[in-house]
């Protein structure tokens, strides 16, 4: 089992710029930790070394033991869980936190509550929160409003696309040809500026009824993004070899 590391996180201030790294352990300054739902999950190996903690949602969980790792944490109400999974996590001593199947949240929610209020990361990865149900996904992607609130950075991914939310500044790493969108949350988005993409924008204004920002492409290793006023999600869709994004 994977024990979170020591030390305070560095947390966000308003208007910060979210640095996105290429890998979970590339920078000492973002310490990120791994809650894991129960959505389809492809090409997400999992290290315990890279990670200041592991929760699981449910059955989130078998993502993990799928590869032989241990949870820190597992929490929900098990109503997805294989049983042959919960006797694993059972006889390895894994701490388990069992809601109600009645309740007014998601175990995705109660994961994420749980990652913000450990304080062991300043950088929180939901994997598994897209594909499946659509509300489901929809929902997994709304919580990156929670870890914002409490300063923390994030995303959501299915192991190929990634979901960030746009609050302030944003810089994600990528390659010439990945896919990248922005979909405003909010009826407007305004101060919208762009770069490192085929299409920039400068202090340009969103609306959610439009779809001016899908599947721009990134000319560079890096692209940044940033907004005035308003919220904005950004999916990055990573290039195959083949020229072709991953996904869609």
């Amino acid at each position: 089992m994977h024990a979170a590391g020591a030390g305070a996180p560095r947390r966000l201030s308003e208007g910060q710029t979210l640095k996105v790294q290429t890998s979970a352990g590339s920078a000492a300054h973002i310490r990120p930790g791994l809650v894991l739902l129960a959505g389809p999950l492809a090409e997400f190996p999992i290290r315990p070394a890279e990670w200041a903690f592991i929760v699981a949602a449910d059955g989130g969980a078998r993502h993990a033991l799928a590869q032989g790792v241990l949870p820190d944490h597992v929490i929900g109400d098990f109503d997805s869980m294989a049983p042959e999974d919960e006797r694993r996590l059972a006889a390895a001593g894994v701490p388990v936190t069992r809601l109600p199947r009645e309740k007014d949240l998601t175990d995705g929610e109660a994961a994420v509550r749980w990652a913000i209020e450990g304080g062991a990361a300043d950088f929180v990865v939901i994997a598994g929160g897209l594909g499946g149900r659509f509300d489901h996904a929809l929902g997994s992607v709304i919580l990156l409003e929670q870890l914002s609130r409490a300063g923390l950075g994030g995303y959501v991914t299915d192991g190929r696309q990634r979901v960030y939310l746009l609050r302030n500044g944003l810089q994600i790493p990528g390659k010439p040809g990945d896919q990248v969108s922005i979909i405003p949350l909010t009826s407007a988005v305004s101060g919208v500026t762009v770069r490192g993409v085929r299409w920039p924008l400068r202090d340009a204004t969103l609306l959610a009824s439009s779809t001016l920002t899908v599947s721009n492409e990134f000319v560079a290793g890096t692209a940044s993004f940033s907004l005035r006023s308003g919220r904005a999600v950004v999916v990055h869709v990573p290039r195959l070899d083949g020229g072709r994004a991953s996904v869609g």
